[in-house]
């Protein structure tokens, strides 16, 4: 019943998007959305027919490379010839501002990553010390400790009480 629910609450253009989607097998349904929002339904539906008839024909229009083009991508390239360049664009331009983002992230990941293998090659360089060592290094390292917060000294679970350990009036 939860699913009859979410088609009620689609728009026309959301409906109809989904099933021209699902007739081309198309994974991006929101691109598919889109385009009924955005050139209508009618001009759609004229190319899904067009599209339809080429693949019963036989007829399936090829990339520039010579591979078959899926439904959904003969459909959109069907469609670029339909529309005006500004109309295609603006059916693509969440699609093309994903992708700028995903190639940033890519970006950003790769010198993250180059990054810390330069700096992982400096730490294998360091001398590294064993636990221990360096928890009494540690210590010694400390310092004079922050007379606004007491250390809890060692205890058992029964004699703690939060208010012994509580921030200091400034």
């Amino acid at each position: 019943m939860a699913g009859a629910e979410v088609v009620a609450m689609l728009t026309h253009a959301q409906r109809v998007g989904r099933e021209i989607a699902r007739v081309l097998g198309e994974r991006k349904i929101h691109l598919v959305v889109r385009t009924v929002e955005l050139i209508g339904e009618r001009l759609t539906r004229s190319v899904l027919s067009e599209t339809l008839l080429m693949d019963k024909e036989g007829k399936t229009l090829k990339t520039t490379t010579g591979r078959e083009r899926t439904l959904g991508g003969a459909f959109f390239t069907l469609l670029k010839e339909r529309v005006t360049k500004e109309k295609y664009k603006e059916i693509y331009a969440l699609e093309e501002e994903a992708k700028k983002k995903a190639r940033k992230n890519k970006e950003r990941a790769a010198r993250i990553k180059r990054e810390n293998e330069l700096i992982g090659g400096l730490t294998s360089q360091m001398i590294l010390k064993d636990d221990d060592d360096a928890k009494a290094d540690e210590a010694d390292d400390a310092g004079p400790s922050n007379p606004r917060f007491h250390s809890p000294p060692d205890r058992d679970d029964d004699e703690f009480n939060d208010a012994d350990y509580e921030m200091d009036d400034m």
